[in-house]
């Protein structure tokens, strides 16, 4: 197994299971994360089910992506670009707003760009243009 189908497993896996989660349950997950920035007994005000659909069509496109891993080499830098961002405003909260980091997210979103980066066949993707 190479290192883009370990990936596109890992997404079919954590898109339907998270990504369904999400959608059903987010208060659970944010139990789960410790999210601080929203409390888990109330209403997920935070965008958890629209990130679960986003996380189910990843594990949908993930899933054809094993037939075919080029289709979803966009999904992937999609991945690493909203991972980016939000890692990215997460520290800048840390530093400039004094607000407290989600340690388990930041770090899962850390790992699995480091992950992304490496699986990304960037010099087959710059062929194309």
């Amino acid at each position: 197994m190479n290192l883009m189908t370990a990936v596109l497993g890992i997404n079919i896996v954590a898109g339907f299971t998270l990504g369904l989660l999400m959608l059903r349950n987010p208060a659970l997950v944010n139990r789960l994360l410790q999210n601080p920035m929203q409390n888990p007994d109330t209403p997920p005000a935070n965008g958890l089910p629209m990130i679960g659909a986003l996380w189910v069509a990843i594990g949908l496109m993930s899933l054809m992506g094993l037939a075919k891993s080029m289709l979803v080499v966009p999904v992937l830098v999609l991945q690493l670009m909203y991972k980016g961002i939000w890692l990215a405003n997460s520290v800048f909260d840390l530093l400039f707003n004094q607000r407290s980091l989600a340690l388990r997210t930041s770090l899962l979103f850390f790992l699995w760009m480091v992950l992304l980066a490496v699986a990304i066949p960037w010099h087959t993707l710059f062929a194309y243009s």
